[in-house]
């Protein structure tokens, strides 16, 4: 990855692939999470995707994208630690591949500023009728969460082990927010956000970078006055509790959804992170994994029964789906497995097919652009600029003892139990 500083706070990253047939890119404003942002962030999203100055509604904007060759733009929000991302993606056909001698990057870059610096608005803020729709959208997909009962007990899960933190709020915001953000206020926080937030931008395709870097500069000098706040690059664990935190609640669903929370201490620029992510490999990252291969092969306890590590702040997660009344024996055959590997019950076969499934799983970032571009700027947030080949090196020289002695620092915090009632169910 080739990267240029474009100004105080923009920075963009190059990456050059001929592979494909189109270009890509990725902006991202990334601000430190907290308390209100996430709501508006997902309010502002959705404005800005609406409607333009130029563009003044969705079929005018959709029309524009099918004549430049069917162009893909989108926007979006999401969290990776304590930080708080909004990204606009587009993808479109490489000038090469044009019939008539067409700039398509001139115009992709084009559409980028009408779409995040010219927004159509309405006695100085957004338009009332696109917003009160947007928060229509926004509330209906707060709420549907309880109907992916899968996401539902995830979420419960980190705002019960990530109490008091950051990192517990919910990344599409607050259902109790939405009503106190108006026209106004909403294009007050995008004008902060345009001034303020660090942009992370990564280009995946061919281009003249520096060209590619002027115009970008132009775009954010002219549309903008920059001072952008400091972003916190360490990650933030918090401390085990005491005291295991058991939470359980019941609804009338067919399959019981037990949630195991765990703090790993361990982040993605410490020197055992790559021990750490080939553990959770391990012990429930594949189906090859023990949790899988035991749990749920062999005992046939749980319907699933997987791990997921976040290095970006220090915990993993094992969710699985099983009969309510095997909640206790789910439990403890799940602890069983973490026991056997803190004691170094890992065969050869196991470390290598971790191995093998985690160098798989990067190498195959090289086949989105997208995956791609998300993967970088999360590394790049925490201060770390190492490429995909060079984590896959550091995962085939890790030994055994290392991933065991890693495995040891993973304490149990929090247990979420979604337990089935008798009487009609849901999935």
């Amino acid at each position: 990855m080739q990267r240029i500083e474009i100004s105080d706070g923009i920075n963009l990253g190059y990456i050059e692939q001929k592979k494909f047939k189109t270009n890509f890119f990725k902006v991202c404003f990334c601000m430190n999470l907290d308390e209100g942002l996430p709501t508006r962030l997902s309010l502002l999203a959705g404005v800005l995707m609406r409607a333009s100055k130029n563009y003044p509604g969705i079929s005018e904007i959709n029309n524009r994208l099918d004549y430049l060759y069917d162009m893909n733009v989108s926007s979006g929000t999401y969290k990776r630690g304590e930080k708080l991302y909004f990204s606009y993606e587009c993808d479109f056909i490489k000038d090469e591949f044009l019939p008539n001698g067409e700039k398509l990057l001139d115009e992709a870059l084009g559409m980028f500023e009408e779409l995040v610096f010219n927004p159509f608005l309405t006695d100085g803020g957004f338009d009332k009728k696109i917003l009160d729709s947007e928060k229509t959208e926004l509330e209906n997909s707060i709420k549907s969460i309880i109907n992916y009962k899968n996401a539902y007990v995830k979420e419960k899960c980190i705002e019960a082990l990530c109490e008091g933190e950051k990192y517990s709020i919910n990344e599409q915001g607050k259902l109790e927010e939405i009503p106190e953000i108006d026209e106004k206020s909403l294009y007050e926080f995008y004008k902060w956000m345009l001034e303020s937030a660090r942009v992370e931008i990564m280009f995946v395709g061919e281009a003249d970078v520096q060209k590619l870097a002027d115009d970008f500069k132009r775009i954010f000098t002219q549309n903008t006055s920059r001072t952008p706040e400091m972003i916190n690059e360490t990650y933030i664990t918090g401390d085990v509790k005491e005291k295991v935190c058991e939470k359980t609640e019941k609804m009338q669903v067919n399959q019981g959804k037990l949630a195991l929370g765990f703090r790993t201490g361990v982040g993605v620029t410490d020197k055992d992170c790559t021990a750490m992510s080939l553990f959770a490999e391990i012990f429930g990252g594949s189906p090859m994994s023990k949790l899988f291969m035991n749990v749920r092969e062999k005992l046939s306890l749980c319907y699933y029964c997987r791990a997921s590590l976040d290095s970006y702040k220090g915990i993993m997660l094992v969710l699985s789906g099983i009969q309510s009344k095997n909640r206790d024996k789910s439990f403890e055959a799940i602890m069983k497995e973490l026991s056997d590997i803190q004691s170094g019950k890992v065969t050869a076969d196991e470390f290598e097919a971790a191995k093998l499934s985690l160098v798989n799983s990067y190498k195959t970032l090289d086949d989105s652009p997208a995956a791609l571009s998300a993967w970088y700027v999360s590394r790049i947030m925490t201060g770390s600029f190492e490429n995909p080949g060079q984590i896959v090196e550091r995962i085939k020289n890790t030994t055994l003892k290392e991933v065991i002695e890693a495995s040891k620092k993973v304490k149990l915090d929090t247990v979420y139990f979604l337990e089935g009632e008798d009487g009609e169910v849901q999935a």
